[in-house]
């Protein structure tokens, strides 16, 4: 088990246009415990995106996505791990799709 996520090209999400495997429970765990240093920083990240390892049929819509990429800017080294640089950089490859379609990122 783990967190997947996916920009679809229509709405009833039957045509993947980019996804990503963000990691197992564990990795998202660590992911998440790094980003909870900085609660105030990524409240979308940690409130909607890695509050746990499993959850599914979520989404961040849209209009969210430019206050997402804000978040996800906060994460450089040496600040952050490897797994967690990778996290956003899979992340922000989502949020370039979703711009692009229109369509939210659905976990």
């Amino acid at each position: 088990m783990g967190l997947d996520a996916t920009v679809y090209s229509d709405a009833n999400c039957e045509a993947a246009v980019h996804h990503e495997r963000l990691g197992n429970i564990a990795l998202i765990h660590h992911t998440r415990g790094c980003l909870a240093r900085n609660v105030a920083i990524f409240q979308i990240l940690l409130n909607r995106a890695v509050y746990n390892g499993i959850h599914g049929g979520d989404s961040i819509g849209v209009c969210d996505v430019p206050a997402l990429r804000k978040e996800l800017l906060h994460i450089c080294a040496p600040d952050f791990d490897e797994a967690t640089l990778h996290f956003a950089s899979q992340m922000l490859a989502l949020c370039d799709t979703s711009e692009r379609t229109g369509n939210p990122i659905v976990f």
